[in-house]
Formats: C-alpha cells, sequence, structure tokens
C-alpha cells in the first residue's frame, strides 16, 4: 500500500512517501523531492521490497487514483520486473474511498506523528527551530519509520521487525540528535 502525506508550513510542504507491507507491518517512508515522478521514489520503494524479502513474490499493490501515485506504482512494477520475480497486481482504490487506504492511511498517520515527536525533541535539544525545508527533514522521515518497525507493538505483542526477520531487533533505539559518547576498542 502506497500514500502520500504533506507536512504544511508557511506555505511550504514536505511530501512523505509511505509504504505500508500489510502481512508484517513494515513501514517505509522518506522525503520525496517532488511528486513527479523520476528514479529516485521507484528505487526507494523497490529497496524497501528487497528489505523485506518481497522482490522475488508475488505482491499486490494498492494505491488511490492519484496520477502521481499511479506513476510511482508503475516504476515501481518495472523495476521489481527488471530486479526481482514474481507478479505484480495494481489494485487501485475508488475515486473518493479514503477508507480503503485505512492501512496505509494509519501508517502515515504514525509517521507524521513520530516526525512531529522527533522534530521538536531537537528543536529542544538545540535550542533552536526547524524549518520544513531543513536537510535533517528527510532523516526524520526515515528514522520516524525504523522506530515505528523496531519498538512499535502490534497485537500479537511483536513488532513489525519480528514478525518479518523471526528475531527481535538489535538496535539501540537512540533518540534522533542525541549525543553518543562511544570508546573505539584498540586493535
Amino acid at each position: 500500500m502506497i500514500s502520500c502525506s504533506s507536512a504544511k508550513e508557511a506555505g511550504k510542504t514536505v511530501v512523505v512517501l509511505v509504504v505500508k507491507e500489510r502481512l508484517t507491518g513494515m513501514v517505509m517512508a522518506t522525503v520525496v523531492p517532488s511528486k513527479t515522478t523520476g528514479r529516485f521514489v521507484p528505487e526507494r520503494v523497490v529497496a524497501f521490497l528487497q528489505e523485506i524479502g518481497g522482490l522475488h513474490g508475488d505482491i499486490t499493490m494498492k494505491t488511490d487514483q492519484e496520477p502521481a501515485i499511479r506513476s510511482v506504482a508503475d516504476g515501481v512494477a518495472q523495476l521489481k520486473a527488471e530486479r526481482g520475480s514474481g507478479r505484480i497486481v495494481m489494485d487501485h482504490s475508488p475515486v473518493g474511498s479514503s477508507a480503503s487506504n485505512g492501512v496505509v492511511e494509519r501508517a502515515a498517520q504514525s509517521v507524521q506523528m513520530q516526525m512531529r515527536v522527533m522534530r521538536s525533541a531537537i528543536e529542544e535539544r538545540c535550542l533552536c527551530e526547524l524549518s520544513t525545508q531543513h536537510p535533517v527533514v528527510p532523516w526524520l522521515a526515515e528514522y520516524a519509520a525504523h522506530l515505528l518497525n523496531r519498538f512499535g507493538g502490534g497485537r500479537d505483542g511483536r513488532t513489525a521487525y519480528e514478525r518479518c526477520r523471526m528475531k527481535p531487533a538489535g538496535s539501540l533505539g537512540l533518540e534522533m540528535g542525541e549525543a553518543v559518547l562511544w570508546k573505539r576498542k584498540p586493535v
């Protein structure tokens, strides 16, 4: 399932592409340069498919009717055909039916909320204000999805990462922008 959401600030928007795999609940989020199609967005989605093990199997991509999203889905289908195997079934939800995309809309909402929390923490820590055009914003989107996958528990008590990889995440769960003191071991 693929969705785009945007964060607005004084007339400037950041477009965030959110993809959610339904069986495991794994989420991918990335800031896209624009809604116009290019190679970046399909490449990023195919990399996500490879990460979750969906590059060589049959998949169903469910999207809305927005032309930009349909173009991204077509680009993903083309790249998957080049690099992987398996069929792709395109499922476009009816126009004006946001309820049929509820799973990915909820994921987009979770990513957006997580990004707000991390942005607020960075602003408080650095005593500054981050605009939506700040270079750290794309990192916020990616890290928000990373945190949701590894620490967001599901109904079964496991995280999306555990359902996908069959093992707990080995991530430390550091806060974005947190200073980490470490010492390299002598060789």
